[in-house]
């Protein structure tokens, strides 16, 4: 099982999507916050 360049693009994937949700998470508090 050598897919060494498909694996690691799947964890820099999964890493900048784990990124953009605590991106998303920390907007919707802000917002939460401001009402």
């Amino acid at each position: 099982m050598e897919r060494g360049p498909y694996m690691n693009r799947c964890d820099y994937v999964k890493e900048r999507m784990e990124g953009f949700w605590i991106y998303i998470i920390f907007i919707q508090i802000m917002l939460i916050c401001l009402i």
